[in-house]
Protein backbone atom coordinates (compact mmCIF):
# COMPACT_ATOMS: atom_id res chain seq x y z
CA UNK A 1 0.00 0.00 0.00
CA UNK A 2 1.30 3.46 -0.99
CA UNK A 3 1.44 6.53 1.60
CA UNK A 4 0.54 9.44 0.10
CA UNK A 5 1.65 13.32 1.81
CA UNK A 6 -0.71 16.11 0.57
CA UNK A 7 1.15 19.34 0.11
CA UNK A 8 -0.69 22.15 2.03
CA UNK A 9 -2.46 25.02 -0.67
CA UNK A 10 -4.63 27.81 1.53
CA UNK A 11 -6.47 28.39 -1.42
CA UNK A 12 -8.91 26.24 -0.01
CA UNK A 13 -7.24 22.99 -0.25
CA UNK A 14 -6.89 20.44 2.87
CA UNK A 15 -3.61 18.96 3.93
CA UNK A 16 -3.90 15.16 4.52
CA UNK A 17 -2.43 11.54 3.95
CA UNK A 18 -3.73 9.26 1.77
CA UNK A 19 -3.55 5.40 1.44
CA UNK A 20 -3.91 3.56 -1.35
CA UNK A 21 -6.35 0.42 -1.21
CA UNK A 22 -5.71 -3.06 -2.51
CA UNK A 23 -8.82 -5.60 -2.36
CA UNK A 24 -7.42 -8.95 -0.93
CA UNK A 25 -8.72 -12.27 0.00
CA UNK A 26 -8.61 -12.01 4.12
CA UNK A 27 -8.75 -15.12 6.60
CA UNK A 28 -11.64 -14.35 9.24
CA UNK A 29 -10.85 -15.93 12.55
CA UNK A 30 -13.68 -16.33 15.48
CA UNK A 31 -11.81 -15.88 18.89
CA UNK A 32 -13.73 -17.63 22.31
CA UNK A 33 -12.48 -18.42 25.49
CA UNK A 34 -11.11 -21.67 26.17
CA UNK A 35 -9.60 -23.60 29.10
CA UNK A 36 -7.18 -26.04 30.15
CA UNK A 37 -8.21 -29.33 31.05
CA UNK A 38 -7.38 -32.85 31.14
CA UNK A 39 -9.28 -35.90 29.89
CA UNK A 40 -7.36 -38.46 31.94
CA UNK A 41 -7.88 -37.87 35.52
CA UNK A 42 -9.16 -39.35 38.79
CA UNK A 43 -10.62 -38.46 42.51
CA UNK A 44 -9.13 -41.53 43.88
CA UNK A 45 -11.18 -42.76 46.78
CA UNK A 46 -10.77 -45.74 48.65
CA UNK A 47 -13.34 -49.14 48.69
CA UNK A 48 -13.31 -49.84 51.83
CA UNK A 49 -12.92 -48.06 54.93
CA UNK A 50 -10.35 -47.55 57.89
CA UNK A 51 -7.37 -45.60 59.52
CA UNK A 52 -5.10 -44.35 57.01
CA UNK A 53 -1.59 -46.36 58.20
CA UNK A 54 1.04 -44.91 55.55
CA UNK A 55 1.33 -42.33 52.77
CA UNK A 56 4.17 -42.97 50.17
CA UNK A 57 3.71 -39.96 47.84
CA UNK A 58 4.00 -36.14 47.55
CA UNK A 59 1.94 -33.62 45.86
CA UNK A 60 3.49 -33.46 42.63
CA UNK A 61 5.14 -36.69 42.78
CA UNK A 62 5.39 -38.83 38.96
CA UNK A 63 3.17 -41.78 39.74
CA UNK A 64 2.67 -45.03 37.98
CA UNK A 65 0.17 -47.69 37.47
CA UNK A 66 -0.37 -50.12 39.99
CA UNK A 67 2.05 -48.28 42.46
CA UNK A 68 0.88 -48.04 45.90
CA UNK A 69 0.25 -44.59 47.22
CA UNK A 70 -1.37 -45.39 50.54
CA UNK A 71 -2.06 -48.26 53.09
CA UNK A 72 -5.33 -48.67 55.10
CA UNK A 73 -5.24 -50.51 58.58
CA UNK A 74 -5.94 -54.22 57.36
CA UNK A 75 -6.15 -56.30 60.60
CA UNK A 76 -10.61 -55.74 60.89
CA UNK A 77 -10.20 -57.03 56.98
CA UNK A 78 -7.53 -60.18 57.60
CA UNK A 79 -9.47 -61.22 60.80
CA UNK A 80 -12.92 -61.29 58.61
CA UNK A 81 -11.44 -63.19 55.62
CA UNK A 82 -9.78 -65.44 57.72
CA UNK A 83 -12.86 -66.05 59.46
CA UNK A 84 -14.42 -66.65 56.17
CA UNK A 85 -11.78 -69.04 54.86
CA UNK A 86 -12.45 -71.43 58.30
CA UNK A 87 -16.12 -71.22 57.55
CA UNK A 88 -15.33 -72.11 53.40
CA UNK A 89 -13.33 -74.90 54.07
CA UNK A 90 -16.28 -76.12 56.96
CA UNK A 91 -18.78 -75.83 54.68
CA UNK A 92 -16.61 -78.27 51.65
CA UNK A 93 -16.49 -80.98 53.94
CA UNK A 94 -19.93 -80.79 54.29
CA UNK A 95 -20.46 -80.66 50.59
CA UNK A 96 -17.67 -83.88 50.18
CA UNK A 97 -19.70 -85.73 52.57
CA UNK A 98 -23.02 -85.23 51.06
CA UNK A 99 -21.63 -85.62 47.87
CA UNK A 100 -20.52 -89.88 48.96
CA UNK A 101 -24.08 -89.83 50.75
CA UNK A 102 -25.78 -88.83 47.36
CA UNK A 103 -23.31 -91.57 44.96
CA UNK A 104 -24.16 -94.31 47.74
CA UNK A 105 -28.13 -93.48 47.93
CA UNK A 106 -28.04 -93.13 44.01
CA UNK A 107 -26.33 -96.55 43.69
CA UNK A 108 -29.10 -98.19 46.47
CA UNK A 109 -31.99 -96.39 44.51
CA UNK A 110 -31.07 -97.58 41.30
CA UNK A 111 -30.89 -100.69 42.60
CA UNK A 112 -34.31 -100.46 44.30
CA UNK A 113 -32.48 -101.15 47.56
CA UNK A 114 -33.67 -97.67 49.24
CA UNK A 115 -36.60 -95.68 48.98
CA UNK A 116 -37.33 -92.97 46.60
CA UNK A 117 -37.44 -90.64 49.79
CA UNK A 118 -33.78 -91.71 51.05
CA UNK A 119 -32.79 -90.75 48.09
CA UNK A 120 -34.65 -87.53 47.30
CA UNK A 121 -33.41 -86.33 50.67
CA UNK A 122 -29.56 -86.82 50.15
CA UNK A 123 -30.21 -85.30 47.04
CA UNK A 124 -31.96 -81.90 48.70
CA UNK A 125 -28.87 -82.04 51.53
CA UNK A 126 -26.33 -82.20 48.32
CA UNK A 127 -27.74 -79.42 46.45
CA UNK A 128 -28.35 -77.13 49.59
CA UNK A 129 -24.78 -78.18 50.55
CA UNK A 130 -23.77 -76.56 47.58
CA UNK A 131 -25.04 -73.43 47.42
CA UNK A 132 -23.83 -72.69 50.95
CA UNK A 133 -20.63 -73.57 49.95
CA UNK A 134 -20.76 -71.28 46.83
CA UNK A 135 -22.41 -68.63 48.38
CA UNK A 136 -19.23 -68.89 51.19
CA UNK A 137 -17.13 -68.77 48.19
CA UNK A 138 -18.29 -65.80 46.78
CA UNK A 139 -18.45 -63.84 50.35
CA UNK A 140 -14.45 -65.01 50.67
CA UNK A 141 -13.72 -63.57 47.07
CA UNK A 142 -15.04 -60.18 48.49
CA UNK A 143 -13.17 -60.39 51.58
CA UNK A 144 -10.17 -61.12 49.42
CA UNK A 145 -11.11 -58.08 47.26
CA UNK A 146 -11.24 -55.73 50.70
CA UNK A 147 -8.27 -57.08 52.02
CA UNK A 148 -6.05 -56.46 48.30
CA UNK A 149 -8.35 -52.67 48.43
CA UNK A 150 -6.53 -51.65 51.71
CA UNK A 151 -3.39 -51.06 49.48
CA UNK A 152 -4.50 -47.96 47.34
CA UNK A 153 -2.68 -47.98 44.23
CA UNK A 154 -2.55 -45.37 41.23
CA UNK A 155 -4.90 -46.53 38.43
CA UNK A 156 -2.47 -44.71 35.72
CA UNK A 157 0.29 -43.16 34.63
CA UNK A 158 0.73 -39.21 35.96
CA UNK A 159 1.17 -36.52 38.88
CA UNK A 160 -0.55 -36.60 42.14
CA UNK A 161 -1.65 -33.43 42.15
CA UNK A 162 -3.64 -33.19 45.23
CA UNK A 163 -3.22 -34.84 48.42
CA UNK A 164 -6.53 -34.20 50.73
CA UNK A 165 -5.96 -36.95 53.77
CA UNK A 166 -2.34 -37.59 56.10
CA UNK A 167 -2.10 -40.56 58.11
CA UNK A 168 -3.81 -41.63 61.00
CA UNK A 169 -7.02 -40.31 59.37
CA UNK A 170 -10.10 -42.39 59.29
CA UNK A 171 -11.18 -42.68 55.70
CA UNK A 172 -14.18 -44.44 53.95
CA UNK A 173 -15.67 -44.94 50.29
CA UNK A 174 -16.67 -41.28 50.07
CA UNK A 175 -13.32 -39.94 50.89
CA UNK A 176 -11.04 -38.29 48.05
CA UNK A 177 -7.73 -39.06 49.37
CA UNK A 178 -5.75 -38.26 45.87
CA UNK A 179 -6.12 -36.35 42.98
CA UNK A 180 -4.23 -37.35 40.29
CA UNK A 181 -3.77 -35.99 36.37
CA UNK A 182 -2.35 -37.58 33.29
CA UNK A 183 -0.72 -34.10 31.85
CA UNK A 184 -0.35 -35.71 28.53
CA UNK A 185 -4.01 -35.54 28.39
CA UNK A 186 -4.14 -32.00 28.56
CA UNK A 187 -6.53 -30.77 26.27
CA UNK A 188 -8.18 -27.23 25.41
CA UNK A 189 -11.34 -26.85 25.93
CA UNK A 190 -13.91 -24.42 24.11
CA UNK A 191 -17.39 -23.94 22.81
CA UNK A 192 -18.58 -22.61 19.42
CA UNK A 193 -22.22 -21.12 17.58
CA UNK A 194 -24.20 -23.68 15.59
CA UNK A 195 -22.98 -22.24 12.76
CA UNK A 196 -19.50 -23.99 13.12
CA UNK A 197 -20.96 -27.10 12.12
CA UNK A 198 -20.48 -26.66 8.87
CA UNK A 199 -16.99 -25.27 8.85
CA UNK A 200 -14.93 -27.59 11.69
CA UNK A 201 -13.33 -31.13 11.20
CA UNK A 202 -11.58 -32.89 13.02
CA UNK A 203 -7.86 -32.32 12.73
CA UNK A 204 -8.49 -28.72 11.70
CA UNK A 205 -6.08 -26.26 13.58
CA UNK A 206 -6.39 -23.42 16.05
CA UNK A 207 -4.55 -20.76 17.40
CA UNK A 208 -4.45 -20.51 21.56
CA UNK A 209 -3.14 -18.05 23.45
CA UNK A 210 -2.52 -18.77 27.20
CA UNK A 211 -1.84 -15.06 28.47
CA UNK A 212 1.70 -14.81 30.38
CA UNK A 213 2.53 -18.22 29.20
CA UNK A 214 2.20 -18.84 25.07
CA UNK A 215 1.04 -18.71 21.86
CA UNK A 216 0.56 -22.36 20.10
CA UNK A 217 -1.15 -24.23 18.04
CA UNK A 218 -3.61 -27.08 18.59
CA UNK A 219 -5.40 -29.70 16.22
CA UNK A 220 -8.93 -30.12 17.41
CA UNK A 221 -9.44 -33.85 18.26
CA UNK A 222 -13.23 -33.44 19.47
CA UNK A 223 -16.80 -31.80 18.57
CA UNK A 224 -19.40 -33.12 21.02
CA UNK A 225 -22.50 -34.70 19.17
CA UNK A 226 -25.01 -32.33 20.54
CA UNK A 227 -25.23 -28.89 21.54
CA UNK A 228 -24.99 -27.35 25.42
CA UNK A 229 -28.12 -25.58 26.90
CA UNK A 230 -26.96 -22.43 24.89
CA UNK A 231 -26.61 -24.13 21.59
CA UNK A 232 -23.17 -24.62 21.23
CA UNK A 233 -20.53 -27.02 20.66
CA UNK A 234 -18.24 -28.41 22.98
CA UNK A 235 -14.57 -28.32 21.11
CA UNK A 236 -11.48 -29.79 22.56
CA UNK A 237 -7.77 -29.67 20.89
CA UNK A 238 -4.85 -31.28 21.31
CA UNK A 239 -1.68 -29.35 22.30
CA UNK A 240 1.91 -30.10 23.00
CA UNK A 241 3.37 -30.83 26.38
CA UNK A 242 4.51 -28.33 27.95
CA UNK A 243 5.61 -28.02 31.92
CA UNK A 244 4.31 -24.22 32.06
CA UNK A 245 0.76 -25.78 30.94
CA UNK A 246 -1.60 -26.41 34.07
CA UNK A 247 -5.15 -27.34 34.01
CA UNK A 248 -7.68 -25.09 34.64
CA UNK A 249 -5.41 -21.89 32.80
CA UNK A 250 -7.66 -19.91 31.09
CA UNK A 251 -6.86 -18.17 27.86
CA UNK A 252 -7.94 -17.68 23.84
CA UNK A 253 -8.88 -19.74 21.48
CA UNK A 254 -8.72 -18.33 16.94
CA UNK A 255 -10.35 -20.77 15.02
CA UNK A 256 -10.70 -19.83 10.97
CA UNK A 257 -14.02 -19.12 10.32
CA UNK A 258 -14.31 -18.09 6.77
CA UNK A 259 -12.34 -16.01 3.65
CA UNK A 260 -13.63 -12.71 2.38
CA UNK A 261 -12.83 -10.27 -0.18
CA UNK A 262 -12.18 -7.40 1.15
CA UNK A 263 -9.70 -3.99 2.16
CA UNK A 264 -6.97 -3.82 5.20
CA UNK A 265 -8.10 -0.20 6.49
CA UNK A 266 -6.16 1.79 9.43
CA UNK A 267 -8.31 2.81 12.36
CA UNK A 268 -7.48 6.24 11.97
CA UNK A 269 -8.91 6.28 8.49
CA UNK A 270 -12.16 4.78 9.92
CA UNK A 271 -15.04 7.58 11.02
CA UNK A 272 -17.88 5.98 12.96
CA UNK A 273 -21.53 7.54 13.16
CA UNK A 274 -24.62 6.27 14.74
CA UNK A 275 -25.90 3.74 11.65
CA UNK A 276 -22.62 2.84 10.51
CA UNK A 277 -18.74 3.44 9.50
CA UNK A 278 -17.40 5.20 6.32
CA UNK A 279 -14.24 6.24 4.91
CA UNK A 280 -13.67 9.51 2.69
CA UNK A 281 -11.85 8.36 -0.50
CA UNK A 282 -10.33 11.01 -3.40
CA UNK A 283 -12.25 11.25 -6.15
CA UNK A 284 -11.77 14.38 -8.72
CA UNK A 285 -9.73 16.21 -6.30
CA UNK A 286 -12.68 16.50 -3.42
CA UNK A 287 -13.23 14.17 -0.97
CA UNK A 288 -16.31 12.00 -1.25
CA UNK A 289 -17.61 9.60 1.68
CA UNK A 290 -18.00 6.12 1.15
CA UNK A 291 -19.62 3.74 3.75
CA UNK A 292 -18.45 0.38 4.68
CA UNK A 293 -19.20 -2.33 6.96
CA UNK A 294 -16.11 -3.51 9.32
CA UNK A 295 -16.21 -7.52 9.54
CA UNK A 296 -13.37 -7.87 11.51
CA UNK A 297 -9.47 -6.64 12.54
CA UNK A 298 -6.32 -7.52 11.85
CA UNK A 299 -3.34 -5.97 14.31
CA UNK A 300 -4.06 -2.40 13.97
CA UNK A 301 -6.15 -2.30 10.79
CA UNK A 302 -9.60 -3.12 10.21
CA UNK A 303 -11.08 -5.41 7.38
CA UNK A 304 -13.61 -3.97 5.91
CA UNK A 305 -15.94 -4.32 2.77
CA UNK A 306 -18.27 -1.74 1.05
CA UNK A 307 -18.54 0.28 -2.02
CA UNK A 308 -14.48 0.49 -2.81
CA UNK A 309 -12.17 -0.70 -5.09
CA UNK A 310 -8.34 -1.47 -5.65
CA UNK A 311 -6.40 1.95 -5.84
CA UNK A 312 -9.41 4.10 -4.14
CA UNK A 313 -7.18 6.51 -2.03
CA UNK A 314 -8.56 6.70 1.27
CA UNK A 315 -7.80 9.78 3.45
CA UNK A 316 -6.10 9.11 6.60
CA UNK A 317 -6.19 11.26 9.66
CA UNK A 318 -6.01 15.02 9.13
CA UNK A 319 -5.09 17.91 11.91
CA UNK A 320 -8.58 19.11 11.40
CA UNK A 321 -11.93 17.59 10.28
CA UNK A 322 -12.52 16.50 6.70
CA UNK A 323 -15.51 16.82 4.71
CA UNK A 324 -17.08 15.20 1.57
CA UNK A 325 -16.51 17.69 -1.08
CA UNK A 326 -13.45 19.65 0.27
CA UNK A 327 -10.56 19.59 -2.24
CA UNK A 328 -7.94 18.33 -1.85
CA UNK A 329 -4.41 17.92 -3.59
CA UNK A 330 -2.13 15.07 -3.50
CA UNK A 331 1.62 14.72 -3.78
CA UNK A 332 3.20 11.49 -3.64
CA UNK A 333 6.22 10.87 -1.38
CA UNK A 334 8.61 8.44 -2.45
Amino acid sequence: MLLFLISISYAKEALVNVITLKKEKIPIYYETNAVLKADRYVNLKPLVSGRITKIYVNEGDKVKKGQILAKIEKDEYNFQYNQQLHQVKKLEEIYKYNLSVYKKNKFLYEKQLISEDQFLLAKRNLETSLEDLKSAQEQLKKLEKNLKETDLRAPFNGILDKKFVNEGDIVNQSTNIFYIVDPKSLKVVFYLPQRFVKIIRLRDKVKVNIPSIDSFEGKISYISFSFNNENMIKVKADIKQNPLLKEGLYGKVKIKEKDIEGFLIPEKAVHFEENGAYVLIIQNGKAKKVDIEIVGKKGSKLIATGDLKSGDKVILEAPFGIQERVKVKIEETK
